[in-house]
Order: structure tokens, then sequence, then C-alpha cells
């Protein structure tokens, strides 16, 4: 099972390896597109769970590239599963 979800090579296989990186660099355009255009109010809102409840405590918004790295893991592991299984093999 590990071979299903382990990381590409880049001479190995070229087009998992595209698709692998792909999914980081679309992790990082979406963590982007959080610190830059959200601020600080849509955190406040995500936790507000009825209308007249307001929580004064922030989500995490912001990640390191460390952070997005590991948690984005399982997505790019995913993706190499999906790709691996249904290409064709003996």
């Amino acid at each position: 099972m590990l071979g299903s979800i382990a990381t590409p090579g880049r001479e190995e296989e070229p087009e998992a390896y595209i698709i692998h990186e792909a999914m980081m660099v679309l992790m990082r355009h979406c963590q982007r597109t959080v610190d830059d255009y959200a601020g600080v109010f849509v955190p406040k809102e995500v936790m507000r769970t009825e209308e007249k409840q307001s929580w004064f405590v922030l989500l995490k918004g912001y990640q390191s590239a460390d952070e997005i790295r590991d948690n984005g893991r399982h997505w790019q592991q995913l993706l190499m599963f999906l790709m691996r299984t249904q290409r064709p093999h003996e």
C-alpha cells in the first residue's frame, strides 16, 4: 500500500510528480488567497453557531510553508493513490 501513496520521483514518474507538485502549488495559492483577501472577520464568522453568539477567538488562518506541506500531504497521497490505481497495470 505504501507504494500507491509514496511521493513520486521526478525521473521515475514524471506525470505523477507534476500532479503531486501541482497540488502543493494549489494549497499554497489557497493559503495566500485567505491571507490576502479574507482578513480576520471571516474566521470570526465561521465560529458563530447562533445568530447572536460571538466568539472572540480567531481560527488559525496563517500557516507556514512547513505546516501547509504537512497538512496537505494527505491530499497529495490521495491523488497519487487515484492516479496509480486508475492507470492500466498488470
